[in-house]
Parts: structure tokens; sequence; C-alpha cells
């Protein structure tokens, strides 16, 4: 009678009954209760309709997505097809989408586009890829790739790599104004005492730790204020514990970049990573206050360096559990 073996479990002589309509957070729930046992690495599909989008009104991003989300269910109407063009003009689009770069040891990426990119065009430092569309699909005038992403996600949130600290993971952007002489008198407070990259990274996660300096929510839903604005008004969504995290970091000299993907059983997500030098970048949650592990349920395949990460769903991603281990 259930729709997904997820929502009906069978230990011994229990039967454990979900009533719910999401087999990922049954699952994910089944995972950390100790119903099912919690693997070490998740092997996932991700499929979701993408816009190519160059700029963007990043405050309109959840806005036109659910109004996309309407049209796709059918629940649309003219004032729902006005209010998708109104918000589109807020957005410049184009023909390329930037990816994580696949195929890393760790995060085992692959993604396959449908229509087929016309070339692949991969950074100097070889960690994200560009691909190029010469006359990709519209829906309502946007243009948009089917993304489908396979990706490996371990207990670590580690990737294996030999970057070194530069000035593009260290200087500051339009969106992570690092050397704001505010932002650089508040990142030298919160680090005071501290002289490793830990220390320092898990003093300014504990800053940001959610209902302490910075509340979780806000009028709205998945905001990207901008980090003076955030720490001012003290609250913000995921993207605005990202934007102040990697601010914070780097004018305390610490190289790091913002994380764009799926959180299984749960929604989009935006997070963070830091690099040790020449070993490894490792995933932290600024959302959590570093207290979530970025582990099996973070699937990663957008990154920045510059804060520009326009990633326009079109359509609500699938996501599914290839293989566990």
């Amino acid at each position: 009678m259930k729709s997904d073996p997820a929502f009906c479990l069978r230990k011994g002589k229990r039967v454990i009954e979900y009533v719910a309509d999401d087999p990922a957070l049954a699952t994910k729930t089944s995972y950390e209760l100790g119903f099912m046992k919690k693997p070490q690495r998740i092997r996932y599909r991700i499929t979701a309709n993408v816009a190519t989008v160059a700029k963007a009104d990043y405050m309109s991003f959840n806005k036109l997505f659910n109004l996309f989300l309407a049209v796709n269910g059918g629940a649309a109407d003219n004032g729902t097809t006005s209010e998708i063009a109104e918000l589109c003009g807020r957005f410049q689009f184009g023909d390329t989408i930037t990816m994580r770069a696949p195929d890393s040891k760790a995060v085992q990426s692959k993604y396959t586009f449908n229509p087929q990119p016309d070339q692949t065009l991969k950074a100097e430092h070889a960690e994200v890829v560009t691909y190029s569309f010469r006359k990709p699909p519209r829906v309502l005038g946007v243009p948009y790739v089917t993304l489908t992403a396979d990706i490996t996600a371990d207990g670590t949130g580690v990737t294996p790599t030999s970057r070194k600290a530069d000035q593009a993971l260290l200087g500051p952007t339009e969106w992570w104004p690092s050397d704001d002489p505010e932002i650089a008198t508040l990142a030298k407070t919160i680090t005071a005492g501290t002289e490793s990259t830990d220390s320092k990274v898990q003093a300014i996660l504990e800053w940001l730790a959610p209902g302490k300096n910075i509340e979780f929510g806000g009028p709205v839903q998945g905001s990207r204020w901008g980090v003076k604005k955030v720490l001012t008004q003290g609250y913000g969504h995921c993207w605005d514990f990202s934007d102040c995290f990697v601010t914070l970091g780097r004018a305390s000299g610490i190289p790091c970049r913002q994380v764009g993907g799926w959180l299984y059983g749960t929604s989009g997500h935006i997070w963070a990573e830091v690099l040790i030098s020449g070993e490894e970048w490792r995933q932290v949650d600024p959302t959590g206050g570093g207290k979530l592990n970025c582990g099996i349920y973070y699937t990663p395949y957008f990154t920045t360096e510059t804060g520009e990460m326009p990633i326009l769903y079109v359509s609500m991603p699938e996501v599914q559990i290839l293989d566990t281990e």
C-alpha cells in the first residue's frame, strides 16, 4: 500500500511505518535513528532542468523557482506567466553553465546534459568546468538544459587537491567584501587568540551558530541580502550564512570558497569549503555553525571563488540513491 519501501520497515517483530510523502526524508531518518545501517558513502543521481544564467538577481531566485514549479504542476495562470516574465527581466541569460569539476577522486562526480554541450572549457586550476550550448531549449523564454549529476558523497566531506592558496581564494570580491574595515575588525575580534587555520575556522563557525549573532530566517525565503546587510539586520538564510563565513574567513587569512548543491532529504543548499593548502578541500556548513557534518547528505556540484553562482532550477530536482557502501 505504501508508495515507496522507505515508508515501511520491518525490524524483527516490529514494523516501522512513516506517515509521510518524502521517501528521502524517511530514508535519512532511518539512517539517523539506526533503523537502517548508516552508510559511509552514498552515490546519488540528481536530475533537474537548470537555467543557463549569466547574471542574476539572487533575491528573486527562490520566488522564480516556485513560479516555475507552479507552471510544471499545471497550476499556472496568466498572472503566473506575467510574474515570471517580470522577474526574468532581472536576470541575464546566456548559453553556458559552470559546474564543479567532475571525476575528482573523493566526489566521483559525472555530469550529462540534454542537449549535449558544444564546448567544454576547464578552468586553469582545473576545479570548475564551463559547458557551452549552442541553442538550449527554452521554457517561457528562459534557456535551460537538463542536468543529470551522478555524485558520490562520503562521510568525510573532504576532497583531495594539490591547489595552493592564492589571491583568488583570499581576496575580496563583490559578494565577499573581506577588505571592508568593519568586517576586518570583526574578523580579528572573532579569531582573537587563535593561530591555526582550524581554530580560526571553528571560531568563525561558532560565531555564526544560528541564533547566536545571526538568526536563521527572514521575510524572503532563500535570501541573499549581502554580507554587510546581514551583519546589520542580524538574520538570513543559508546563502547569507555562507557569504558571511567566506568573507570573515578571507578577512582572517583563510583560503575558502562557496559550494552549492542539494542537501538530501531537505532542499537546495549553499555551504562552503576551506583549503588545507596542497592537501584537501574541507567542506563546512556555516548555516549550522559547523555543528552539521558535511558528509553523506551533501551533494556538491556547483563551486564559486567569486560569489557568482547562478543556479536557477526551472524544475524540482529528482534525487535518487544509486548505491551505498
